[in-house]
């Protein structure tokens, strides 16, 4: 099923990160590019990124992945709501590396396709929905590397990833409506 819906997107079967929000300077985008860079040179390979989204800083994302000549890619431009699920469930895993996030509400989404996920510390959710080293990581906001090292470590290990992912669905589960009106 997940292989099917790839193809109908036109991504590899490989380990997929993503990426769902606007482009623009607070999103952090070529940090995650250059994180996803450093990953490669570290030995990590069939790992793939799928950009969801729009704004003011596409074109310098664009000229980032030209001019380092960064593959595996993949920019799908915005979206409707109603089109994010096929993405949050073709993915292996969310990275979020904000310097500027009040909540993050792409963090609750992709839990709730029992995703980990990766945040900076500059993401307002990170501290209610993220456990780390049980649903995901929580990086600092100037360090490539620790991006990249969490990258690393979740596409490295499959077992990791389902474990986290089984997590996420169960923290977020805490977030419903009925637990809202029951709080």
């Amino acid at each position: 099923q997940k292989t099917i819906q790839r193809q109908m997107l036109g991504l590899p079967l490989d380990r997929l990160l993503l990426y769902v929000g606007r482009f623009a300077p607070a999103k952090n985008l070529p940090a995650l590019l250059l994180a996803l860079e450093a990953c490669r040179q570290a030995g990590v390979t069939n790992l793939s990124l799928a950009l969801v989204g729009d704004g003011p800083d596409r074109d310098r994302v664009e000229r980032l992945i030209q001019r380092r000549q960064i593959t595996g890619v993949f920019l799908f431009g915005f979206q409707k709501h109603s089109e994010l699920p096929r993405f949050y469930g073709v993915s292996d895993a969310l990275v979020l590396p904000s310097t500027d996030e009040p909540w993050g509400l792409v963090v609750n989404e992709a839990m709730n396709f029992a995703l980990p996920v990766i945040v900076s510390d500059k993401v307002g959710c990170a501290g209610d929905l993220v456990r780390p080293g049980e649903n995901g990581f929580i990086v600092e906001h100037e360090s490539a590397s620790a991006l990249s090292d969490a990258i690393a470590a979740l596409v490295s290990d499959a077992r990791l990833r389902s474990a986290f992912g089984a997590e996420s669905l169960r923290i977020v589960e805490e977030y419903s409506i009925e637990a809202c009106a029951d709080g």
